[in-house]
């Protein structure tokens, strides 16, 4: 069975306060480089998915492996995903991973592969630890939710790779690919995921995520 891995670094969702998060000094490398470094060792191909304006910044500043291509991205994250599809050469597997989530643990890859023999694709996911609300029109509270029913859902995101492909074989977009795998028809598993792979949002995700390399806090 081969495997392929899609990481996106391109999108709207990319930037924080104005600045390419990807490109952030993490530990004395691009944020970036940690996705590559921790998942990539254990997939058959990459294609790192970038900003097509930052092309050259990818290939100076990057190390890379000799399965890896980069190639330029959309402007929303599904037609990044699209662009990295194109690019992959056949697998049987593919996942897919945002580069904000710098502290994925190759694990992931594994259980949700192994979860495959009996769903089209397979996300890691937390519980949800606060209380969560609807909350309607002028701020007011519609009604409190059961938590316990939620997970909070990370990546990589693992599929079957024909079902990722169809999934997207129109102009959808969605805030990941598992809800585009769902809208047709398939199973979608969901296995734990980790805490420390939360994603570099804000400026204080960034700064944690400092902290955590600087003390060697991270598994």
């Amino acid at each position: 069975m081969t495997s392929g891995l899609i990481i996106v670094a391109a999108g709207s969702a990319s930037r924080m306060g104005g600045i390419d998060k990807v490109w952030a000094d993490l530990g004395g490398m691009p944020l970036l480089q940690w996705s590559i470094d921790r998942l990539g060792p254990f997939t058959d191909a990459i294609v790192v998915v970038v900003r097509a304006d930052d092309l050259v910044t990818a290939r100076e500043r990057l190390r890379l492996l000799p399965q890896l291509r980069i190639v330029p991205g959309g402007a929303e994250r599904s037609d990044s995903v699209r662009a990295g599809l194109a690019a992959l050469l056949a697998s049987d597997v593919i996942a897919v991973h945002d580069a904000a989530r710098p502290f994925a643990h190759h694990e992931l890859l594994l259980q949700g592969t192994g979860c495959l023999a009996t769903a089209a694709g397979a996300v890691p996911g937390e519980p949800v630890r606060d209380t969560i609300k609807e909350v309607g029109s002028a701020d007011r509270v519609v009604r409190t939710v059961d938590r316990n029913r939620f997970r909070a859902i990370q990546t990589p995101q693992v599929f079957r790779a024909d079902i990722l492909r169809a999934a997207h074989a129109g102009s959808g977009q969605a805030s990941d690919d598992s809800a585009l795998v769902e809208q047709l028809g398939a199973t979608v598993a969901c296995f734990p995921g980790h805490a420390e792979n939360f994603k570099i949002t804000t400026p204080f995700d960034l700064t944690v995520a400092r902290l955590l390399v600087q003390n060697n806090l991270i598994s």
